[in-house]
């Protein structure tokens, strides 16, 4: 298990330059700039995670109020420090640009707004704004997440505004109350678990098939001599392949550069290149299955590290221990299951994935060769790369995104995230221990139970 801290430091790693205390002992960005030239405004701000090192928003459209847009842009990098992917600071620039900056173009003094001028009248006014924004049908023109959104940008800045003395203290931005906000609706409890079912059928298809190849291969390497012994040829061809590549190679590559491997593997390329790794497909089911199973968010279960499973035995039974670092709610999300030898075990699953993925640990990027969660990435007419599931920077996974959508439909399912799954495995938890909410909520590793109250409850489980 990672020492105290060890999380939170693979948080904070990576995120922009912080190292400048101000005179009131306040941590500032290093690096940060602001350039405004005549109808551009533009904020740098240091990202070691980034290929430049930096990263550039553009806040152009900020200046329909330009006092304030260049207060705001002089503490935008402040407010983008508390975030950790680029992804997640582009979204608060387009919130404040699609939010309180539009807010200030419809305000007939807005042009000339200043930071002095900005009180508590205008912060409700906005919110009313917000509220009261419809279509010409009369349906609400912001939902309520994108209300939350905006209202939450403008909160963040406030704070660091605040803190710098430049506006009032009691300077506050109303919230949304929670029971406006609409509840995950759980799945159907029969649609839930033949969906379980049948992403249980897939894992455990997919081990048993690459597994009796594994178990060819295993023979075949330790009686080399026996070469000629009654195997697959998928078998032999693995094996040849495996001496000479960590990673399979594109078949057009191989065809070019290795003909002789090309002649061997081309008949069952697809079957080879499964057995010997993951392409990003082969672990949407994977990745279903777990996260019925642990109810975790995306972003904790795609990073899932090695470190973050660890097999282990308490009074004597042995346990797997998963505990991967949330960075929104910044602290581990513990999971503990009895290790057996059934096939839908998960120390069965994780342990399949480490050996699936082992060969490519030496390929991906050094900062994400501890993942779990890794595949070779397709790429045309060359030598292929092994990249992570999911993409810190981005902020989510692009490939299981699109594959999941995919891997729905095929089951004749509509498109189903974490998301929904968390929220059926927590309705079907709260009538399995009697409406224990605290006990809920602990087991989704919520920071507080008011997430489980607001987000997570059907209306059926609120009375």
């Amino acid at each position: 298990m990672p020492k105290n801290g060890a999380g939170r430091q693979r948080f904070e790693a990576g995120v922009s330059g912080r190292s400048d205390t101000g005179p009131a002992g306040r941590m500032t960005p290093a690096g940060a700039e602001v350039k405004q030239t005549e109808g551009e405004l533009i904020v740098v701000v240091m990202d070691a995670r980034s290929p430049s090192g930096r990263q550039d928003f553009d806040c152009s459209r900020w200046l329909v109020a330009p006092q304030l847009a260049e207060a705001f842009a002089k503490a935008l990098p402040r407010v983008l420090m508390r975030r950790n992917t680029a992804r997640t600071k582009q979204q608060i620039v387009n919130d404040l640009t699609h939010g309180f900056f539009t807010f200030c173009a419809s305000l007939p003094t807005g042009a000339s707004l200043t930071l002095a001028e900005l009180n508590q009248e205008i912060v409700t006014q906005f919110a009313a704004f917000l509220h009261r924004a419809k279509h010409e049908d009369e349906s609400a023109r912001y939902s309520i997440w994108t209300r939350r959104h905006y209202l939450g940008a403008l909160r963040s800045v406030l704070e660091v505004l605040r803190a710098e003395g430049d506006v009032a203290q009691d300077l506050t931005v109303p919230s949304i109350k929670g029971h406006e906000a609409p509840s995950t609706k759980p799945m159907e409890r029969r649609d839930y678990l033949q969906f379980v079912a049948a992403c249980r059928a897939d894992v455990i298809q997919c081990m048993s098939e690459v597994g009796a190849v594994w178990k060819e291969v295993d023979q075949l390497q330790a009686r080399p001599e026996n070469a000629c012994m009654r195997l697959s040829p998928v078998a032999h061809a693995v094996a040849n392949a495996m001496e000479q590549y960590k990673v399979l190679p594109e078949r057009q590559w191989l065809k070019a550069k290795d003909p002789r491997l090309f002649d061997r593997v081309d008949g069952a390329y697809r079957e080879i290149m499964k057995v010997m790794h993951p392409m990003s497909q082969h672990l949407t089911a994977f990745v279903y299955y777990l996260a019925c199973v642990t109810l975790y968010n995306t972003q904790p279960l795609l990073e899932i590290r090695l470190e973050d499973a660890i097999e282990t035995s308490v009074l004597g039974v042995a346990r797997l221990s998963l505990h991967p670092f949330k960075t929104r709610g910044k602290q581990y999300q513990h999971r503990s299951f009895v290790i057996t030898d059934e096939s839908d075990n998960p120390a069965v699953i994780v342990r399949f994935l480490l050996r699936w993925t082992e060969r490519l640990r030496d390929c991906v990027p050094v900062r994400n060769c501890n993942q779990l969660f890794v595949f070779v990435n397709r790429n045309r007419g060359c030598a292929q790369s092994a990249v992570p599931l999911y993409h810190r920077d981005l902020g989510f996974s692009p490939k299981f995104a699109a594959n999941s959508v995919r891997y729905t439909k095929e089951k004749g399912f509509p498109a189903i995230g974490t998301r929904l799954l968390r929220a059926t495995g927590a309705d079907l938890a709260i009538e399995l221990l009697g409406g224990d909410l605290l006990g809920v909520s602990t087991l989704l590793g919520h920071v507080g139970i008011s997430s489980l109250l607001v987000s997570y409850r059907s209306e059926q489980a609120k009375y």
